[in-house]
């Protein structure tokens, strides 16, 4: 059985990816951020340590959400050409 393009299902589903990939960058950048702070207050730095964890946070987030995007878009490919 195959759904139709631009059902309901679709848009929630659309919906849901962005979600995810917003958490999948927020959590980790989040947690960087965090902890950079508390290490600029650990060695009375001004901000060195919360951009340097911020960004190798946001480089993480985003190299999982690439990960997870490609994995995602491949599994559809193959379920499409399984439905031809």
């Amino acid at each position: 059985m195959t759904r139709s393009h631009g059902s309901i299902g679709d848009v929630w589903l659309g919906v849901g990816m962005m979600g995810l990939i917003g958490w999948t960058l927020a959590i980790p950048s989040a947690i960087g951020l965090g902890i950079g702070l508390v290490l600029d207050n650990a060695f009375a730095t001004e901000h060195g340590w919360a951009i340097v964890l911020f960004s190798v946070g946001l480089v993480l987030g985003f190299r999982k959400a690439w990960t997870y995007v490609s994995a995602e878009s491949e599994a559809l490919a193959r379920e499409e050409n399984r439905g031809e």
